[in-house]
């Protein structure tokens, strides 16, 4: 079904290659000499004398579904964002398991029982690595647990800053191919490794391979979804990394308790997450929008076809030249700054500004508490006595997991201001109260678990999986790849700093604040939430060219929302004086 648009209605419907992206780029765009808005100055009567074309006054019934009519419509896209969202298994299976920036202490629960919080914590990763012996035990080096830590981050920064460039110039599919080598470069060298330096090259391409799954996945599927449920294939990333971190904390319990010696089987699982992931790389087409950016017709067409073949309103060759209109309008763009410069233009303007939306409730997910509350909740239930921390652990993955899974059925729904500020708002009590559980005389560890558990519901409602939709969503077409490495670099260059200095402020040689430390995330979060609530926008149901004008005309981020965008007023216009439904 099409609906015809009115004689005077000057709109060209146009897409972007992830169905919605530029739904309905108006004419009048820019008004720069020869630009479109100029050559459409002419008297209105004339469009009226004017019969329309089947290009420009025609809407594709599909721009009128709602989320499940589009996913059912495009159910191939989807599954695509599916198969490529699997990656994130890796990335949570794998820091679950490893050592990642001394992010976890081993504590011990009643005598010597050895929680098996990674990999350690198993008694033959410790034979094999170990350097020293304290009393007799054999022992890691504390010095190579940092350098193992320092080689994954600056794996992971050096990926995320220099994989867009690499994306923008051979393709989106590209960083998936490398993403791949990465994945069994790490588990392969671990295997193979008889000391800790040689293991310290695991870690480079264990961080190598976050930092490709960070800046390519996301990237892929933000310009690969259908625009009505974006937010949802988004966070699929999200739901990966919550299924990935429960696998892996079972995983190591189940080594701990029947192979404690041998540590390799933990690398062994990896290739079968790999193996989960590896359907996505190979059958995944290439994003249309960047092969229309590089000229490729043959190849955007061919992707365009696979990708949104299933609905039968979507015409490839309009929409291919729908794709040319805004590719056209990124290269006026690209005029101003091109290659290495864009990563200057990030922090100019209006880029500025989406740059640091970009930034804001991604590093909010450590600032939150993170770090504390899954990286040392072993440690915190030995402090108050509590003898089951893996059940404990277990527990917390699957309330992560669960509301995950809800956002991801509301966020198209409700959108993702409310619940960012509304999770955060949770996060922020949740923190304090913590914090005052260290007063009493003797902590309730079920009290604990619970808010935990309450902390780590609101986490995956907010900033947990909106962290990446909104590091997908806000930047430009041309900076996107480029904004995302820098803001996914900036956060991993924060949580170094977290890295260094959780292990000191815990310690009990140390600052000895145990529980106490929950009053720093707690301040941490509340200057969070007020960021977000003065910065960080609805995006909820905005095609790029929305949100394109948006930022150009600098609406606050409380009016995101409600503001009529230009597009709108033309196809609410449209509703109301144009009337022909063909069928």
């Amino acid at each position: 079904m099409t609906t015809t648009l009115p004689a005077g209605g000057p709109v060209l419907p146009t897409l972007e290659n992830d169905l919605g992206s530029v739904n309905h780029l108006p004419l009048h765009h820019s008004g720069a000499p020869g630009s479109l808005e100029a050559e459409d100055k002419r008297d209105i009567r004339h469009h009226e004398d004017s019969p329309p074309s089947n290009v420009d006054r025609l809407i594709p019934a599909y721009l009128s579904y709602d989320a499940r009519q589009t996913a059912r419509a495009f159910y191939r896209a989807i599954t695509f964002c599916v198969l490529v969202a699997m990656g994130a298994m890796y990335d949570a299976y794998v820091t679950s398991g490893k050592p990642l920036a001394c992010t976890r202490i081993l504590a011990r629960v009643d005598a010597g029982n050895k929680v098996p919080q990674n990999l350690l914590a198993n008694e033959g990763f410790i034979l094999r690595m170990s350097t020293l012996s304290v009393d007799g035990v054999p022992t890691i080096d504390p010095t190579a647990i940092t350098i193992w830590s320092v080689m994954y981050v600056l794996g992971s920064i050096f990926t995320m800053w220099f994989s867009p460039a690499i994306s923008d110039r051979f393709g989106r599919k590209i960083i998936l191919y490398l993403l791949t080598i990465a994945l069994v470069l790490d588990p392969t060298i671990g295997i193979l490794a008889k000391d800790w330096g040689t293991y310290c090259a695991a870690r480079w391409f264990s961080g190598m391979a976050a930092g490709f799954l960070q800046t390519g996945v996301n990237n892929y599927i933000s310009e690969v979804a259908p625009t009505k449920v974006r937010g949802a294939m988004i966070l699929l990333y999200a739901i990966m990394f919550a299924v990935g971190g429960l696998l892996g904390t079972v995983m190591l319990n189940e080594v701990a308790n029947y192979a404690p010696l041998n540590y390799k089987i933990a690398f062994y699982t990896e290739y079968g997450v790999l193996a989960i992931f590896l359907p996505g790389v190979i059958l995944a087409p290439e994003s249309p929008m960047w092969a229309a950016r590089r000229g490729n017709e043959s190849k955007a067409k061919t992707s365009m076809r696979w990708l949104y073949g299933t609905e039968s309103s979507y015409d490839v060759d309009t929409e291919y030249q729908k794709l040319l209109l805004v590719v056209e309008m990124e290269r006026q763009e690209e005029a101003k700054a091109g290659g290495w410069r864009q990563y200057l233009e990030c922090f100019k303007g209006t880029n500025l500004r989406r740059t640091i939306i970009s930034f804001i409730p991604l590093v909010l997910q450590q600032m939150s508490g993170l770090i504390l509350y899954l990286g040392y909740s072993a440690y915190f239930f030995s402090l108050v006595g509590y003898a089951k921390p893996f059940q404990a652990g277990v527990i917390i993955q699957s309330v992560l997991l669960f509301f995950v899974l809800l956002s991801f059925v509301i966020v198209d729904k409700v959108g993702r201001r409310p619940l960012l500020l509304g999770g955060l708002f949770v996060i922020v009590l949740c923190n304090f109260t913590l914090g005052g559980i260290s007063f009493l005389p003797k902590a309730n560890g079920a009290a604990m678990i619970f808010l935990m558990c309450v902390w780590a519901g609101a986490y995956s409602l907010s900033i947990g999986p909106l962290g990446w939709a909104y590091v997908a969503e806000t930047a430009t077409g041309t900076l996107r790849a480029k904004t995302i490495g820098l803001a996914t670099g900036g956060v991993q260059a924060f949580n170094l700093i977290w890295s260094y200095s959780i292990p000191i402020i815990l310690s009990p040689t140390k600052d000895n604040w145990g529980m106490k430390s929950a009053f720093l995330f707690g301040g941490l979060s509340t200057l969070g939430l007020v960021a977000c609530y003065f910065l960080v926008p609805e995006t909820k149901a905005r095609t790029f060219a929305e949100l394109d004008e948006l930022f150009e005309k600098r609406i606050p981020a409380r009016h995101f929302a409600k503001y009529k965008t230009q597009v709108q007023l033309e196809v609410e216009s449209a509703a109301m004086t144009g009337k022909d439904v063909e069928a």
